[in-house]
């Protein structure tokens, strides 16, 4: 299948594999989007307001960051309904009385939140998410240091590209994402493209996801990948790309997103699918206005199937336990240490008071000091 698109909407299209060339191509409109065209769609999700009869979920949301902090959570995504009241009031609950499971949150955990549709999101990437993402990002990101080793302009836009692994975005209707990985130009307010890994059952969840990245960024994030596991038996793996495109209806034109290409790049029996790539350009890691002002950017950074597959097989190798076992010396016993009574606990608030505190004091004595002498 192809889908072929008027250039003057602007719209973004994609070598299928009916295509004569094997391998996936993505293209982008070379502007951003301009002050004629609404950012986002004409009909909108209504806003479900909370139920007067509602109770809150505050308990069970931290009972989940909980569980999280210890690992025990069974599925990948743990989603619950938090109202956009529960939802600040949640943090700031755990600012009065835990501070240490809210350090922890924001440093390890990814979580997502809607206040359209009051989803509150705990994940729970696995080794194999990890492993994954981050031989995505390296091979990615190979690709572009030999495009910086050059001497042109290409190079000077390629050393202004990073990955910066998960961090929060906070998009324009209010919506928390934290990505699997993500690659920012610098200066830019949104990364131009962000990957996400879950497994197939989590397709839907997917899907909304690259709408919201597309749409509440105003088509500043340009491409989503999207990566699927098979849950169950079989070995596929699909990966699936979305990007924004221009629609109308009759009350005008509108930004929207389309998954442009959805295909297995690992077969249900394990092998990788041959003769077939992932094809990005440079521009894709750019926001549309350095692609407008420099043009080109057409570089190539190419992820063929097999070595998707590759990745996959490694990541699941990496978190089976079962090939290795290990057997500790006949004879040999722990040696536990002994119990000692607890030191006194410092919080990092704490230290940061006495240390001003230290710091004033010093300063009122030297300015006594300096009195006396006069």
């Amino acid at each position: 299948m192809q889908a072929s698109l008027n250039t003057t909407d602007r719209r973004i299209s994609l070598a299928s594999q009916k295509s004569t060339s094997p391998e996936a191509s993505v293209a982008l409109p070379p502007s951003p989007i301009s002050s004629e065209e609404p950012s986002s769609k004409p009909s909108p999700k209504p806003f479900i307001k909370p139920s007067s009869k509602s109770f809150s979920n505050i308990p069970a949301a931290i009972q989940l960051l909980k569980d999280r902090k210890q690992g025990i959570l069974e599925e990948d995504w743990n989603i619950i309904q938090l109202g956009p009241g529960d939802y600040d009031e949640l943090w700031r609950q755990l600012e009065r009385e835990d501070v240490d499971l809210l350090r922890f949150i924001e440093n390890k955990v990814h979580l997502d939140y809607n206040p359209r549709t009051f989803e509150f999101v705990v994940r729970m990437p696995t080794s194999i998410h990890e492993f994954i993402g981050e031989s995505i990002a390296y091979d990615v990101c190979r690709q572009i240091d030999i495009i910086r080793g050059g001497n042109n302009p290409a190079a000077e836009i390629a050393r202004k590209v990073h990955c910066l692994g998960s961090t929060s975005i906070y998009l324009e209707d209010g919506a928390r994402r934290d990505p699997d990985k993500e690659f920012r130009y610098e200066g830019a307010k949104y990364p131009s493209l962000v990957i996400e890994i879950a497994y197939s059952q989590r397709r839907k969840n997917l899907s909304k996801l690259a709408d919201q990245y597309i749409v509440e960024s105003s088509g500043q994030i340009r491409i989503v990948i999207g990566i699927q596991l098979d849950y169950k038996e079989s070995k596929i793996a699909i990966v699936s790309v979305w990007c924004p495109i221009y629609r109308a209806d009759d009350r005008g034109r509108f930004l929207d997103s389309e998954e442009i290409l959805s295909e297995e790049f690992r077969k249900a029996d394990g092998t990788g699918v041959l003769d077939k790539k992932l094809r990005l350009q440079l521009k894709h890691f750019v926001p549309s206005e350095i692609e407008a002002e420099l043009g080109g950017l057409a570089q190539e950074i190419l992820i063929p199937y097999e070595k998707l597959a590759i990745f996959v097989d490694k990541a699941q190798d990496l978190e089976s336990t079962e090939n290795i076992t290990y057997m500790p010396p006949a004879g040999i016993r722990k040696r536990r240490r002994q119990s000692t009574p607890p030191e006194e606990f410092i919080s990092e608030d704490e230290r940061v008071y006495r240390r001003r505190e230290t710091i004033e004091a010093r300063r009122v004595e030297e300015q006594d000091e300096e009195w006396i002498e006069e």
